[in-house]
């Protein structure tokens, strides 16, 4: 099991046995300017949750905590962004 374990990972996140080395294998989303502005902006978290790519704001908070959100090629860390 272990050794499963290991090759998913390897796979998924080192790109080897035919993974991907990069983001390349991840889902990708793109959003109109209009689809982003508004009077007062809109937070990231709010986004997240919009766009279906967390079902809850606690669950995008949690995304950008741990590390795991990007807008482009940039980490986003802060959650009141």
């Amino acid at each position: 099991c272990l050794a499963a374990i290991h090759d998913t990972i390897d796979t998924m996140f080192k790109g080897g046995k035919g993974g991907y080395s990069s983001t390349e294998g991840l889902n990708r989303v793109f959003v109109s300017e209009d689809d982003i502005i508004s009077e007062n902006g809109v937070k990231i978290i709010d986004m997240f949750v919009r766009l279906g790519l967390a079902s809850s704001k606690k669950e995008a908070r949690r995304l950008v905590q741990g590390g795991g959100a990007r807008l482009g090629d940039d980490k986003i860390s802060d959650e009141n962004a």
